[in-house]
């Protein structure tokens, strides 16, 4: 087994230096961490990271907790975030929750003690799980869904934007009522994507009675139920703005088993331009973000959080523009 010392000889360094390069210490230059590094790697060298947890108290894991994995998106940022973890020398660990408190709360107390930090996606974090992030003092990163109640930093889309831009987009084309089936009331994004549709009505004078709000579409079951109610609605809409492409793809599934034809009587707008969004029956038209690229910020500003342990530093806000992207499933109402 090749050890610190035998590197350290081929490296010329001490032993010491050595083991700071292969931890990515930043009093040990750059170059010398990746000379530091080849060499190990040529050797064959293999951490023992059991006795690197007992001699540094860290676990070199990243924990990561996530609600609704059915969502690609959810997938796309944990590859972003295994991807700042792993350049940075820390393993990824992954927990996901239905969305609902008690769950959320008992997946995180699974990461006690194994995790050096967490990437959390919490759309409505309880009072108990606010509490148990307090007493774990672990840094976090939040992905998604802000929440005041959490010293953290956040990563992101301009959910407000993406609002603004779906229903601009829907009404630019001559649609007058417009509905728009989100997650849940309480959670920051879906009040942000409703301040954005509200601001685009406002923009062209439409009354506020043009947007119609049905919750819980996170479930296919649900989310069939809110489009029978707007079918037997009156004014019906013609355009409907569904949280996700997922949720979009069961409205229009919906929408077909009730014989309306999407977009010719209904025009349909989804959230994070997924590969479904291209694969739908109709071409979906979606907001697209880059979910990849926003887990990978967050990743990277938890490392850097890890790195710098004991130094202030200020909570950063990192908010991606988001993107229309246009295809067959929105058009002018019959």
């Amino acid at each position: 087994m090749v050890t610190l010392t035998q590197i350290a000889q081929h490296c010329k360094l001490s032993v010491a230096a050595v083991s700071k390069a292969l931890s990515d210490q930043p009093d040990i230059s750059v170059r010398t961490r990746q000379r530091v590094k080849r060499v190990a790697s040529r050797l064959g060298y293999v951490p023992n990271l059991a006795a690197r947890t007992l001699a540094t108290r860290r676990t070199m894991v990243v924990g990561v907790l996530m609600a609704f994995p059915q969502i690609p998106t959810v997938i796309e940022r944990i590859r972003g975030i295994q991807d700042a973890a792993s350049q940075a020398g820390y393993a990824t660990a992954v927990a996901f929750h239905d969305g609902k408190p008690e769950h959320e709360n008992e997946q995180l107390q699974l990461f006690v003690g194994r995790v050096d930090g967490l990437v959390l996606t919490s759309p409505r974090p309880s009072s108990a799980l606010l509490d148990n992030l307090r007493r774990l003092r672990l840094p976090v990163v939040l992905l998604s869904e802000p929440w005041p109640q959490i010293e953290a930093d956040y990563v992101g889309m301009d959910d407000r934007e993406g609002g603004r831009v779906a229903m601009r987009h829907l009404v630019d084309r001559c649609h007058r009522q417009v509905a728009y089936l989100g997650q849940a009331a309480d959670t920051p994004s879906d009040r942000a994507l409703l301040d954005g549709m509200r601001c685009a009505l406002r923009e062209v004078r439409l009354p506020a009675r043009a947007l119609r709000v049905l919750w819980g579409n996170t479930e296919q079951a649900a989310t069939a139920a809110n489009v029978e109610r707007l079918l037997a609605a009156t004014p019906r809409p013609t355009g409907i703005i569904a949280c996700s492409d997922m949720a979009a793809i069961w409205v229009m599934h919906r929408l077909r088993a009730r014989g309306v034809v999407v977009p010719k009587d209904i025009a349909v707008v989804g959230f994070d331009n997924t590969e479904l969004a291209d694969l739908a029956a109709v071409p979906l038209t979606s907001v697209g973000q880059p979910s990849f690229d926003i887990g990978r910020q967050a990743g990277a500003l938890l490392i850097e959080r890890l790195r710098t342990a004991g130094t202030p530093l200020p909570w950063r806000r990192v908010v991606f523009p988001p993107q229309l992207v246009i295809r067959e499933s929105s058009g002018r109402p019959a």
